[in-house]
C-alpha cells in the first residue's frame, strides 16, 4: 500500500486566556468540614475545566487556535484554574507580584499568612507541572496592594480573553478580580464572569459572557501568512503545544523571506516603470517639440509628431496606472510585513534553548496586526525546553558564529548593505548634480545663443537639454527616495557600529545571565532597525 501524504496544517495561533479569581471561594461563616471544603474546591476546578474546554465553541475559534492560560498562583480561584489547565492540558504562564519564596511567605497587613504550609506545598507542586511554561515577577513595587494590581494589569495586557471566578458575596478589593473584570469590559475584551456560591455543601454557579466589542475577532496571522501551512510538523514535547518552536519559526522565516523577496523585486520593477515611463514621455515630448520648431509648417514631417504625442500619452497613462495599482495593492506594506515576520523568526531562532520571555518583541514599534503572532512565538519559545547538553559558553559561541560572525550573518550583512547603499546613494547624488548642472549650463548657453542670433538647430538642442536634464535629476532623487537609500546609509552605519561595539562584551561575559542580557539587547537593536525600516517603508511609495 502506498504511504498516505503527510498531513498539512495552518500555522497555529495562540489565544491567551487571562484569569483572576477570589482567594476565598466560601463565605467566612461556612460550616463545611475540611473534607467538604476540599470536595467543594475540586468541584469548582472541574467546572473551570469544563468552561475552558468549551472556549473554542463559545468564541468561535478555528482548529488551529490553541489556548494559553495566564494567571497568578494564589489559593482559591487560581488553584482551580491552574489545576484545570494541567488537566486539559493547556500551557500556562504564571505572573507573580514578587519572587516565589517571598510570595509564598507573604502576610497580609494584619499579619495573617497568605499560604498555610499545606497550601505552599500545593502551590509548589502546581508550579512544577510540565504545563507551566514560564514564571515571572510582574511588579517591583514595595506596596502589597500595588503589587497585586500590577500583576493583574500585566495579565490583562497580555490576554485576549478573560475569565473571572468570584465568590458571589465578594465585595472585591483594589486591584482584584472585580477590577480586572471591569477593565476587561472597558478594553473590549470578551470576559466570562463566573459567580460561585454554596448551597447544601455543593457549589452553585452563575455564568455570564460579556462581549463589550461586538466586532471582536479571534487573533489572526497578518496578510498572506494566514495561508502558510505546517506540513508533517513534528509533535511538541510540551503539553498543549501543537508544534515545536524551531519548526514553526522555520516555516515562518521561509514563507516571510519568499514573500518579501517577491514583493521587493516587484516594487523595484514598478518604481522603474513609473519613473522610466515619465522620463521617456518627457523625452518624446521634447523630440516632438524640437521637430515642430525645426521643420515649422512643412507638412511632410507632421506624421512623426502625432506618433510621438501618442507615445507620450501612452507612457504617462502607463505610469499613472502603475502608480495607482501600487497605491491600492498594498504591495509595499505587504513587503514590509513579510520581511518583519522573517526577521522576527530569525531573531527568536537565534535565542533557541534560551529560556527567557521575549519582552523586546512587545516593546518595539511593530504594527498591531503582528501582536497575535508575537504572542504565539513567545509562548512557543517559552514552551521549548532549555538546552542542557551544552554549556552556556558553547551556546554563546554558537550565537556569535551564527548570528554575527559567519558569512551573510549580521556583521557581514550590514557591512555589505552599507557599502551598497552608499554606492547607489552617491550615484543618485551625482546624477542629480550632473542633471541639474547640465540643465543650468544648457539654459545659459541657450540664452547666449539667442542673444547672438544663433541658428535654430543649436537653440533647439540646448533647449531640449534644459527641459530634459532637470527631469533626469528629479528621477534620480525619486529613485533614491523610493529605495530608501539615504536612511539605509545612516541606519546601516549605526547598526554596524553597535554590533561591532557589543561583540567584545559577549566574549567578556562571565555568566549565562550576562550573555542572555547581551543577546536580548542585540536582538532588540537588530529588530528595532527592521521595525523602523518597515514603518518608513509602509508609507513610502514612488515619488
Amino acid at each position: 500500500m502506498p504511504d498516505s501524504p503527510p498531513p498539512i496544517h495552518p500555522l497555529p495561533i495562540a489565544v491567551t486566556v487571562g484569569f483572576a479569581g477570589s482567594r476565598k471561594l466560601l463565605d467566612s461563616d461556612s460550616t463545611l468540614t475540611e473534607a467538604q471544603r476540599l470536595e467543594f474546591e475540586m468541584a469548582v476546578s472541574e467546572v473551570v475545566e469544563n468552561d475552558l474546554s468549551h472556549l473554542h465553541r463559545d468564541l468561535h475559534l478555528s482548529p488551529h487556535h490553541f489556548l494559553c492560560g495566564l494567571s497568578q498562583i494564589a489559593i482559591g480561584g487560581d488553584f482551580a484554574f491552574t489545576q484545570a489547565c494541567a488537566a486539559l492540558p493547556i500551557p500556562q504562564r504564571i505572573f507573580l507580584p514578587q519572587p516565589i519564596d517571598e510570595y509564598l511567605d507573604a502576610k497580609s497587613r494584619e499579619g495573617v499568612a497568605d499560604f498555610s504550609p499545606e497550601q505552599k506545598g500545593i502551590a509548589r507542586k502546581l508550579l512544577d507541572d510540565p504545563n507551566i511554561i514560564h514564571v515571572q515577577v510582574a511588579s517591583d513595587s514595595h506596596d502589597r496592594t500595588d503589587r497585586f494590581e500590577d500583576t493583574n494589569v500585566e495579565i490583562l495586557r497580555a490576554s485576549d480573553v478573560v475569565i473571572c471566578l468570584m465568590r458571589a458575596s465578594s465585595a472585591g478589593h483594589a486591584g482584584g478580580t472585580l477590577d480586572m473584570l471591569a477593565d476587561a469590559k472597558q478594553l473590549g475584551k470578551p470576559a466570562l464572569e463566573i459567580l460561585v456560591s454554596e448551597e447544601n455543601g455543593r457549589p452553585q454557579f452563575k455564568r455570564q459572557w460579556h462581549h463589550p466589542d461586538p466586532q471582536w475577532k479571534a487573533p489572526l496571522l497578518p496578510g498572506d501568512l494566514g495561508n502558510a501551512i505546517l506540513s508533517s510538523a513534528p509533535p511538541s514535547e510540551a503539553p498543549g503545544i501543537p508544534v515545536d518552536a524551531p519548526h514553526y519559526l522555520g516555516v515562518l522565516k521561509g514563507v516571510g523571506s519568499r514573500l518579501a523577496n517577491l514583493q521587493r523585486s516587484f516594487f523595484k520593477i514598478i518604481a522603474l516603470v513609473i519613473i522610466g515611463s515619465h522620463l521617456l514621455a518627457t523625452l518624446f515630448a521634447v523630440i516632438g517639440m524640437a521637430l515642430h520648431q525645426l521643420h515649422g509648417e512643412q507638412p511632410e514631417h507632421f506624421p512623426w509628431i502625432p506618433i510621438l504625442i501618442g507615445l507620450e500619452i501612452s507612457l504617462i497613462a502607463t505610469g499613472l496606472a502603475v502608480h495607482f495599482y501600487l497605491h491600492h495593492s498594498n504591495t509595499v506594506r505587504n513587503w514590509a510585513m513579510s520581511r518583519l515576520c522573517a526577521e522576527i523568526a530569525r531573531s527568536v531562532g537565534a535565542l533557541q534553548h534560551t529560556h527567557v520571555s521575549l519582552k523586546y518583541l512587545f516593546t518595539l514599534p511593530f504594527p498591531k496586526e503582528l501582536l497575535p503572532l508575537l504572542q504565539t512565538i513567545n509562548i512557543l519559545h517559552l514552551a521549548s525546553k532549555p538546552s542542557t547538553a551544552d554549556s552556556w559558553e558553547k551556546r554563546r559561541d554558537r550565537y556569535l558564529e551564527n548570528r554575527l560572525d559567519r558569512k551573510n550573518a549580521q556583521l557581514d550583512y550590514y557591512a555589505k548593505g552599507l557599502a551598497n547603499a552608499r554606492f547607489w546613494s552617491k550615484g543618485a547624488s551625482y546624477c542629480f548634480i550632473v542633471g541639474s548642472g547640465s540643465a543650468f549650463l544648457a539654459s545659459v548657453g541657450e540664452m547666449l545663443l539667442h542673444v547672438n542670433d544663433a541658428p535654430i538647430e543649436q537653440l533647439i538642442v540646448l533647449g531640449s537639454f534644459a527641459i530634459l536634464m532637470p527631469v533626469v535629476a528629479v528621477a534620480a532623487l525619486s529613485l533614491a527616495a523610493s529605495f530608501d537609500l539615504e536612511a539605509r546609509v545612516h541606519t546601516y552605519h549605526d547598526t554596524l557600529e553597535f554590533l561591532t561595539a557589543i561583540r567584545p562584551h559577549f566574549k567578556a561575559a562571565r555568566s549565562e545571565r550576562t550573555f542572555v542580557h547581551l543577546a536580548l539587547e542585540a536582538e532588540s537593536r537588530l529588530l528595532g532597525e527592521t521595525a523602523n525600516w518597515a514603518s518608513r517603508r509602509s508609507f513610502t511609495s514612488v515619488a
